[in-house]
This record gives C-alpha cells, structure tokens and sequence, in this order.
C-alpha cells in the first residue's frame, strides 16, 4: 500500500508540474535504493502514451506485481 500511496502523490506532482507547461517528456525520474524502486513504478504504471525523458535507478529491484 505504501507504494501506491507514494504512486498517488508523485501523479498530483507531475500533474502540478506539466500544468505550468513542462513537457512530461523532458521530465526525468531519478532514484537511489528505495527511490529507485518508485522511480520504476511511477513509470511502468504511467498512463499508455505518457512517457518521461528517462528513468535512472540506481540499486534498485523491480517489484513484480499487477502492473494494471
């Protein structure tokens, strides 16, 4: 529940930022450890279309779960 909650709040975020007019594509996810494994959900559960200039994740793991 933790990671979707922290899902929830980075979407407000991003939605907050391309409002102002910034592209979503020059937009990077960056994280270390724990960051990293957010970084990698944020993107693996964006909307279909909606892709980030680019994720950098160091020292992370993939959590496999629904993906839906």
């Amino acid at each position: 529940q933790g990671l979707k909650r922290t899902r929830v709040q980075l979407d407000k975020l991003l939605v907050q930022l391309c409002a102002t007019g910034w592209p979503i594509n020059r937009v990077f996810l960056l994280g270390f450890s724990d960051g990293a494994v957010v970084a990698v959900d944020q993107a693996l559960h964006s909307p279909s279309g909606l892709r980030f200039g680019g994720i950098v994740a160091c020292t992370s793991l993939v959590l496999f779960c629904n993906l839906r």
